[in-house]
């Protein structure tokens, strides 16, 4: 019975043994493989690299990302990421400005979608935020267990599998400039889609699902952005970005009162306006680019649009001696 009982211990340990290992190589590969690809990570890295020669730094969600291009205006960098919440943006912007760096302007989109709480489980990459994060402030968010964020940290690939887009959709996976980056998938799009005014709406429908005021949350979170960016002296630059007429059209047939709602969050504004240096500059974009060659889909511009758009907003910041 002895002799039976330390061969199923020496089992057990090779088993763990051969276990451990092999979660160690695949955690390795996923890794070098995955995470190491994964496109807001490489935009992290390239900004700690050039943070040196970067002065405007472009930060938001995806119509800055798609919009903002670094090419056209000097010293930028566009560290804006698709579906990213005024939350996380805060964040982020906490932990690079904690970096030595030359910044002078911060560029963030000023749009009623990022005050409507509709994007799901913003913080599935927990390997990544856990950079800027620590577990409690995990957990509070994401409502996860210390030991959940504790595997999902150390063993991302017991995640959702967000990241393996870049085995499974290579062709989105392309170089970056100064952070801005647009799939060949997106190049080829030249104009809107069959029934765009319908599009619009059913768009509309999902950016403001449930919506009846601005949340309160991201109200808080883009209070944060205004004082921070107070405190460290800096000009903030708040944009509305060009959307389609379609677009606009669609917030009436929702019901949604964009004057009301902006005049809410001007009065915000307002609070951390220092008028005599005129620290914060709203600049509205929104019908700027009125034809629909220039849009990707309903509120994305394309890569012609995109340029047309940061060559205005170059000359504006130059105009307004903010560059």
């Amino acid at each position: 019975m002895r002799e039976e009982k330390i061969i199923f211990f020496k089992r057990m340990i090779l088993f763990l043994i051969i276990f451990s290992i092999l979660v160690s190589i695949l955690g390795y590969v996923y890794d070098i493989f995955i995470i190491q690809k994964d496109s807001r990570l490489l935009k992290e890295l390239a900004f700690e690299r050039e943070i040196e020669s970067i002065k405007i730094l472009a930060i938001g969600d995806s119509h800055p990302a798609r919009a903002f291009i670094p090419y056209y205006i000097n010293n930028s960098y566009n560290f804006a990421t698709p579906g990213e919440t005024l939350e996380q943006t805060y964040i982020l912007l906490k932990s690079m400005l904690s970096k030595q760096n030359n910044l002078s302007i911060i560029v963030l989109n000023y749009e009623l979608t990022s005050f409507s709480d509709y994007r799901s489980n913003p913080y599935a990459e927990v390997s990544f935020w856990k950079r800027h994060m620590n577990y409690k402030q995990l957990k509070e968010v994401t409502g996860l267990s210390y030991t959940n964020l504790f595997l999902y940290d150390n063993f991302p690939f017991l995640g959702n599998g967000l990241q393996l887009n870049v085995i499974f959709h290579p062709e989105e996976q392309i170089k970056m400039y100064r952070g801005w980056s647009m799939s060949d998938k997106q190049l080829r799009n030249f104009g809107l889609s069959d029934d765009p005014s319908l599009q619009a709406v059913r768009r509309l429908k999902k950016q403001f699902k449930n919506f009846e005021e601005l949340n309160p949350k991201l109200i808080n979170a883009f209070k944060d952005i205004l004082e921070l960016t107070n405190k460290k002296n800096l000009t903030l630059v708040l944009v509305k970005y060009p959307v389609s007429k379609h677009y606009l059209q669609g917030f009436k047939d929702i019901s949604i009162d964009l004057d009301e709602n902006y005049k809410i969050l001007n009065r915000i504004i307002s609070e951390y306006n220092n008028t005599q240096v005129n620290n914060i500059v709203v600049l509205d974009y929104q019908k700027y680019i009125y034809e629909d060659k220039y849009f990707e889909d309903q509120d994305h511009l394309n890569i012609w649009g995109a340029a047309n758009f940061s060559r205005m907003l170059s000359n504006e910041l130059e105009r307004l001696n903010v560059r």
